[in-house]
C-alpha cells in the first residue's frame, strides 16, 4: 500500500523570539502550485529568499515581495527530484534524483551525469563548495558512493 504523505512548509512570518506567533502553513492539499509529495531541503539564500528542494522542482520563495518561483526540467535542469542546491557567485547547482548534476550559469544549463562526466551516479545527494581551492564537491548516492571534487 502506498502511503500518502501530507507533507508542507511552515514558515514564520515574523523571525521573533515569540514562538506562539502566527504561522502559514503551504502543503500539497492547501496550495495549487506547491505540487509535490516530498521536500528534502529548506535553504535560506541571500536577500530573504527561501529555497526548497523537491520531488517536483525547486522552489524559491521571495518574502519581501510574496512571490514563488518554480524552477523544474521546463528550465532546463536535468531532473525535477532536487536534493540539494548551491549558490556560488553567478553559479547555481542542483543535486538530482536520476539526472546527476545541473549547473546553470549565465542563463545556461549545463547538465552532468555519469554518462558524460566523472559522476558514479546520477543521483546527487549533496554539494558543497571549498572556497580556498575553488573546489566543487560532489556526493552521489549510497549504492555507488563517490565523492568527486573539481574546479
Amino acid at each position: 500500500m502506498i502511503r500518502k504523505f501530507t507533507i508542507f512548509i511552515i514558515l514564520i512570518c515574523c523571525l521573533s523570539p515569540d514562538l506562539y506567533g502566527q504561522w502559514t502553513v503551504y502543503s500539497k492539499s492547501t496550495t495549487e502550485w506547491l505540487n509535490c509529495n516530498s521536500i528534502q531541503k529548506a535553504i535560506l539564500i541571500p536577500n530573504n529568499v527561501f529555497g526548497f528542494c523537491t520531488d517536483n522542482g525547486f522552489f524559491k520563495y521571495k518574502k519581501t515581495e510574496g512571490t514563488w518561483e518554480r524552477i523544474s526540467i521546463e528550465d532546463g535542469i536535468c531532473s525535477n527530484y532536487i536534493f540539494d542546491y548551491l549558490v556560488k557567485g553567478n553559479f547555481v547547482c542542483y543535486g538530482t534524483s536520476g539526472g546527476g548534476l545541473a549547473l546553470a550559469y549565465n542563463g545556461n544549463t549545463y547538465n552532468y551525469n555519469a554518462q558524460n562526466s566523472n559522476l558514479g551516479s546520477n543521483i546527487v545527494k549533496s554539494i558543497a563548495y571549498e572556497a580556498t581551492g575553488d573546489y566543487l564537491w560532489i556526493a552521489t548516492d549510497w549504492m555507488r558512493g563517490t565523492i568527486v571534487t573539481g574546479k
